[in-house]
Parts: C-alpha cells; sequence; structure tokens
C-alpha cells in the first residue's frame, strides 16, 4: 500500500528513495577544490616568473645580437657599448678579439662578444620553503664569436 501525499505536506520532507549529499561529502569536495585553487595559484606564481625570466634573457640577447653586428661590421669594439642605448638587466659587455686561422682563406680577425645580465630583478630566492622568484645577484653570460665582415666581403 503506498501513502497518498496529502496537500499540505511539508515540501521539504525527504521520501526514503531521495538522497542529498552529507557533511562529509560536501568537506570533501570544499578540501579537493581548495587544493586544486592552491595549485592554479602556485602554478601561476611560477608562470609570471618565467616569463620574466625569458623577456629578460630575450632583451639580453637583443643588446648581444646588437654589439655582435655592430663588430661584424667594423665598429671599433672599443666604441661599441656606448653606441648601444642602456639596457638595464646588461650588467656587462666584453669583446676580446684574437686571430683564427681559416683553411682556404688565411687568418681572419674574429672577437668573442660577452654580455652578462640578470635573469630575474628578485630580491630573495628561498624562503620558510617556498621558492620566492630567485636572486637578483645571480647573473648568466653568453658569447659568440663574431668574425669582421670586411674580411670576406669583396666591393
Amino acid at each position: 500500500m503506498t501513502k497518498m501525499k496529502r496537500p499540505g505536506q511539508n515540501p521539504f520532507h525527504r521520501s526514503r528513495g531521495a538522497r542529498g549529499y552529507t557533511i562529509v561529502e560536501a568537506l570533501v569536495a570544499g578540501v579537493l577544490l581548495m587544493i586544486g585553487i592552491s595549485a592554479a595559484a602556485t602554478m601561476s606564481l611560477t608562470m609570471v616568473t618565467q616569463e620574466e625570466i625569458s623577456e629578460r634573457t630575450s632583451r639580453a640577447m637583443n643588446y648581444l645580437e646588437s654589439a655582435a653586428r655592430l663588430y661584424e661590421f667594423g665598429m671599433p669594439d672599443d666604441e661599441i657599448e656606448g653606441l648601444l642605448p642602456d639596457e638595464p638587466v646588461v650588467t656587462d659587455l666584453n669583446v676580446i678579439e684574437g686571430v683564427e686561422a681559416v683553411a682556404g682563406v688565411g687568418n681572419m680577425t674574429y672577437a668573442d662578444v660577452t654580455v652578462t645580465f640578470q635573469p630575474t630583478s628578485a630580491t630573495t630566492a628561498w624562503s620558510a620553503g617556498t621558492w620566492t622568484n630567485g636572486d637578483s645577484s645571480v647573473t648568466r653570460s653568453h658569447t659568440v664569436r663574431v668574425f669582421r665582415a670586411s674580411q670576406y666581403m669583396t666591393p
């Protein structure tokens, strides 16, 4: 025998077949949601940091490329740094000349152009077990070998 629903019966009363979420299920779902949000926040900090390092490295490599081209086209090495605009990420630019014997060509003047730069502007590297963006005292260097164009180009 089935019970008939009476008018005026409490609409929030559940029958035996209806189920809701228990407090334990709601707490577990909340904890999982918070773990996901904290992981996304941590990943966001890492992505922003990597983007900054990539941008600063790109600026330093552009500076290096400009210095190398100026040397290649005959600019005196002691005038190159003065001609380039100031670049805040670059801490040092070195141009070291040498001579290299090239088979079939002879001796060619070259320069090893080195740029030293700071990949991050952060103030601390590790604090209370959390990575906080690196250390601004860290530097990186890149070097390219450049031959003078005037020695192998014909007018």
